[in-house]
């Protein structure tokens, strides 16, 4: 898999298996980098493929599927305000 467009080496197998890993995750896909969550997704992406990709090429095809509207709609968290 190269690093440039990791998404369009994935199987359709690989796709479903993103979708259904951040289907269980609570952030917005603009919300995953440098999370707990996402370093949990790529390692079970990882673990369920044996793909050797980095985690930024997950977050990359994460996004593609996102752009092609097959994630859903979670909203981005709002940063809390401080007058609450």
């Amino acid at each position: 898999m190269t690093h440039n467009q990791p998404h369009t080496e994935l199987s359709d197998e690989h796709k479903h298996l993103l979708e259904d890993l951040y289907a269980r995750v609570s952030l917005s896909v603009d919300d995953l980098p440098y999370t707990d969550e996402m370093q949990h997704l790529h390692q079970n992406f990882v673990q369920h493929t044996g793909l050797t990709v980095t985690i930024r090429d997950v977050y990359k095809a994460i996004k593609n599927l996102g752009r092609q509207g097959r994630l859903g709609g979670k909203f981005r968290s709002l940063p809390a305000s401080p007058h609450e």
